[in-house]
């Protein structure tokens, strides 16, 4: 049963020639791009003909479109879901995205003169193909029954006169089955319309945080304590005061409380939350469990308005002798957020439970008196500091 499949690359005249725009300098000119776009295509067909089956016929038609004719049904949709498996792959691994293949199957007696088609199914196929979304594969006319008499496709209407073939399904039924061997496919949701950001150092990173908390109504934050005696984590605690007493923000914590290590900061911090959560309760909430000196520290988060997600990358202080955030990177997607929001969300209900107050008397009695008097001494100047 003789069978037709186009290939239409999407856009592909019109793309490459706004890429080679303005790059004089490097003398890349629009042909250079077309082709070294239409070697890769033709590399893949090669790779897909190899693993699968080699077309009767095989056609570049325009610098588009090609046009590939098989004897057998089977083979067609197999050679289909092949090539669009492995040139997703191909856009994925070499970041060309500007290859957006559509493909339309037909089953009838190809005419083709060279240039042109002269049969109404390859003519339709074509114009399928040609109007298609990318990364589409369509099955029209009576391609449609024989799809569904294979038992293994999976098909989406499209329209009254076409349907759509479930290409990567398909395709990893062939790679089960032993007939390629292309590997499993992701499909990640790239990021490039989300804001994602870089902060170099911790005074960076905590800056932002302070300019962030400053205009949010909603933070939910997961971390360890805050040393009060560096100068931007100051400014930090002096941000979340303000922010607390102005009773515009609900802020929600999360805090490990290190009871081996620097206990004066842990001290200082879970007193620190303590007082807003009992002055505020309803704009301050805390959770808090304890960890050991040697523990593995986990990763620090803030979550802005549900919608930004600011993470703290860490790294050992050889000056501290423990690991200290000295990076963070900034992500403005809401999916991620809210991942990280139920997260927080569970973590928070089944930590709630702890006793803080308890924590903070075992703390009072393991820190040194020195170290009790600067804590205590940094909680009072922090707390009654006036803002100008």
């Amino acid at each position: 049963m003789e069978t037709i499949l186009i290939m239409e690359l999407k856009g592909f005249e019109r793309i490459t020639t706004e890429l080679a725009q303005r790059m004089d300098a490097v003398q890349m000119s629009v042909e250079q791009i077309r082709s070294t776009a239409i070697q890769r295509v033709n590399e893949v067909i090669a790779q897909v003909s190899e693993q699968l089956c080699f077309p009767q016929e095989q056609t570049l038609i325009g610098g588009d479109t090609w046009y590939f004719i098989f004897n057998d049904f089977p083979e067609g949709i197999n050679f289909g879901c092949g090539l669009l498996y492995r040139m997703y792959n191909l856009i994925i691994d070499h970041s060309i995205f500007y290859i957006k293949p559509s493909l339309a199957i037909n089953i009838g007696k190809a005419k083709f003169d060279g240039s042109k088609f002269l049969d109404n199914d390859s003519i339709t196929a074509y114009r399928k193909a040609d109007k298609g979304e990318p990364f589409t594969f369509y099955a029209i006319g009576a391609a449609i029954n024989e799809s569904r008499r294979l038992g293994n496709i999976v098909l989406e209407p499209i329209d009254e006169d076409s349907m759509s073939i479930n290409w990567l399904q398909f395709g990893e039924i062939l790679n089960r089955s032993g007939q390629f061997n292309f590997g499993s496919i992701n499909i990640p949701h790239i990021l490039l319309n989300n804001e994602v950001q870089y902060f170099r150092s911790t005074s960076e990173s905590v800056r932002s945080f302070i300019q962030l908390q400053e205009r949010s109504t909603t933070i939910s934050a997961f971390g360890g304590a805050v040393p009060y005696d560096i100068d931007f984590y100051y400014e930090y605690l002096k941000s979340m005061k303000k922010l607390i007493e102005s009773q515009k923000c609900k802020c929600s914590i999360i805090t490990y409380i290190n009871s081996g290590l620097n206990i004066k900061y842990s001290y200082f911090w879970l007193k620190w939350c303590l007082y807003f959560a009992r002055r505020y309760p309803q704009f301050f909430t805390i959770a808090a469990y304890e960890i050991s000196g040697i523990s593995a520290k986990p990763i620090s988060f803030h979550i802005y308005d549900k919608s930004l997600t600011h993470i703290g990358l860490r790294e050992y202080s050889l000056h501290k002798n423990q690991s200290i955030m000295s990076a963070s990177i900034l992500l403005k997607n809401e999916k991620i957020a809210d991942r990280f929001y139920s997260e927080f969300q569970e973590n928070f209900r089944s930590i709630s439970v702890n006793n803080c107050d308890d924590m903070l008397e075992n703390l009072k009695k393991s820190i040194t008196e020195k170290d009790l008097s600067e804590a205590e001494y940094a909680f009072d100047k922090l707390l009654n500091e006036k803002e100008f």
